[in-house]
């Protein structure tokens, strides 16, 4: 069943609000946040896509990706394009 806009604007909010929780938690603990600090500037999110070509848990061609529904709940999928780790990739760099 397709989600009202309503229902992915809240969706959305409580995503942003999750993510703003974990960034703090981890920040309130001396842990990174971000990979701009640990990685050399030369290192574009191409390179690191490109290792994940390379990992272990691939799984037909694909990488096993850990993701959030919210806090507390994980999930694997194996689904997830290149052009979305580029993404993600993007947004910790």
């Amino acid at each position: 069943m397709p989600y009202s806009e309503a229902q992915k604007k809240a969706t959305l909010k409580y995503r942003k609000e999750s993510y703003a929780r974990i960034k703090e938690g981890f920040a309130a603990f001396g842990l990174p946040v971000s990979a701009e600090s640990a990685l050399s500037s030369s290192i574009t999110p191409e390179d690191v896509l490109s290792l994940t070509h390379a990992d272990k848990k691939r799984e037909a061609g694909r990488i096993k990706c850990i993701l959030l529904r919210r806090i507390g709940e994980a999930f694997i999928d194996a689904t997830v394009s290149d052009e979305e780790l580029l993404s993600a990739i993007r947004a910790v760099m």
